[in-house]
Order: structure tokens, then C-alpha cells, then sequence
């Protein structure tokens, strides 16, 4: 497997922050007016249907109720919610670390 480490310019990694910044000030903005909202990792079209990806790309944890990746229960509620309002199916993805 050809794996490339690193190919992104100073001014690439200045545009992400740019843009996650300006996410962040959204999300607080929301919050201060208590409004409900979730962020997706990844929407994408498969089997006909839309669907609301959540990548996890760390070692798995073992805290109770179960071991895996995990996400905080607010963000499940939300997740699920969501689904009952429109029909689109959250799913999940978990990678680890590791290497095999």
C-alpha cells in the first residue's frame, strides 16, 4: 500500500483552520440561541437513500456501556431524531490506529 504522509502547503492548513474557525462560530452562535443542531462528518447517497456518516479514527475505548469508538448520548438523541423527522439513516464507521 503506497501510503502519502503529508501533501498539503502551509496556506492549505491556514484554510482548514479558516474554515473550522468560522464552523466553531456558528456552532456557538447556535448554542447561545439554543438552537438544536448536530454536525455530520459525511452525507452520502448509497442503496438509493441518503445517509448521515460519523467517522471515528481513533483506538477504541472501553468505558461503560460497551467497548468501541463511541459518541456522547446528546449526539445519538440528535442522530436519531434527525432520522425520525426525515427518513435519513445515521450510520457509523470506526477505523482504528492500529496497524495490522
Amino acid at each position: 500500500m503506497n501510503i502519502q504522509l503529508w501533501s498539503h502547503t502551509l496556506n492549505d492548513i491556514l484554510k482548514l483552520i479558516q474554515g473550522m474557525l468560522g464552523e466553531e462560530n456558528i456552532r456557538n452562535e447556535f448554542k447561545k440561541r439554543e438552537i438544536p443542531h448536530f454536525q455530520v462528518d459525511l452525507i452520502f447517497y448509497h442503496d438509493e437513500k441518503y445517509k448521515l456518516a460519523e467517522i471515528k479514527k481513533q483506538e477504541p475505548f472501553e468505558p461503560p456501556p460497551f467497548m468501541g469508538h463511541g459518541l456522547p448520548i446528546w449526539q445519538i438523541d440528535a442522530r436519531l431524531l434527525f432520522y425520525a423527522r426525515t427518513g435519513v439513516e445515521p450510520v457509523g464507521a470506526g477505523h482504528s490506529q492500529q496497524v495490522h
